[in-house]
């Protein structure tokens, strides 16, 4: 199976994961973030219309984790700009990160976060290492290769 193959199989098993009503914390890795984007987006398109239940955010070194904080909880707490057919569904932070260390302040909260079931958390770096292992060990971790793109 080669890698597009390969990564058309992971989606189909994703969205069937999803389809269940079975929705994971996950962790994409690659060298691509925006081939990484295109995979989750295809992913999540058939289940999330409604792009109010999706938020991104890059964690940078000139955003501070406080504002980051305010950020995510806001987000937790709106209600959807569309009315939301399934109720269980949980709102998705899509957090970009690169090399940048998160304080444990901030790893607490994202545990803490994590934790509940209105919000799923998707990481999306370019090495396994930069997600700390108290948040790896939550997540359903995929490293996508983009050699054929």
């Amino acid at each position: 199976m080669d890698d597009s193959q390969s990564q058309k199989h992971i989606i189909s098993i994703l969205k069937n994961i999803i389809s269940c009503g079975t929705f994971p914390h996950f962790h994409f890795c690659g060298p691509n973030n925006d081939h990484i984007l295109e995979i989750i987006n295809s992913i999540l398109s058939d289940f999330y219309h409604n792009k109010s239940m999706i938020m991104q955010i890059h964690v940078l070194d000139n955003l501070s984790e406080s504002l980051l904080v305010q950020m995510i909880t806001a987000f937790c707490n709106l209600q959807p700009v569309v009315a939301n057919k399934d109720k269980n569904k949980p709102k998705i932070v899509i957090i970009h990160q690169q090399n940048e260390s998160l304080t444990d302040n901030f790893i607490h909260f994202l545990e803490d976060r994590m934790s509940e079931k209105i919000v799923k958390f998707i990481f999306l770096t370019s090495s396994m290492h930069i997600v700390p292992t108290v948040l790896l060990n939550k997540m359903v971790s995929f490293t996508i290769n983009s050699s054929n793109q």
